[in-house]
């Protein structure tokens, strides 16, 4: 991989605030009952460096109607607490998608994704708890996740 991804982005930053659990970005995404909207994802795996297959959970503002769907497996966010956030938000932890890391490399390469500060600890904690809590995650991607979930502590 070269050292700068398109022409705005250093591996190095890449590496440091994208490929870590927590990561965040920014870009364009349509999910099926919406309209392409800006949207704010965020990496899930614990050691996402490492895979090739990353596990990205999304934000959404429509916080009433989304806990109404999700309830436990959604943790509410607000601007002072992340401020990459523009206006309180909630974290689906319920639904993880599962993204090719080179697709991302290659939209940052096209300038369509923004890279954004990682979560703060405070934050990752219980989003990590909800996808602990979740039923809708299967045994692998919590395995990606949490680390090996069947091991001894």
């Amino acid at each position: 991989m070269p050292d700068r991804l398109g022409s705005r982005m250093p591996l190095a930053l890449v590496e440091k605030h994208l490929w870590v659990q927590g990561g965040a970005f920014r870009r364009d995404w349509q999910f099926k009952s919406e309209g392409v909207k800006w949207r704010y994802f965020f990496i899930l795996n614990k050691a996402p460096r490492q895979d090739d297959v990353l596990l990205v959970v999304t934000a959404t503002t429509q916080i009433e109607k989304t806990v109404q769907r999700f309830g436990p497996a959604l943790v509410v966010v607000n601007p002072d607490e992340y401020g990459s956030l523009e206006r309180p938000s909630a974290i689906n932890c319920a639904m993880p998608y599962e993204k090719g890391k080179e697709e991302l490399v290659e939209a940052i390469r096209q300038g369509q994704i923004f890279v954004m500060s990682p979560l703060p600890d405070s934050v990752l904690q219980r989003v990590l708890k909800a996808v602990e809590t979740a039923t809708t995650i299967s045994p692998k991607q919590k395995a990606l996740i949490l680390g090996d979930i069947d091991s001894p502590s």
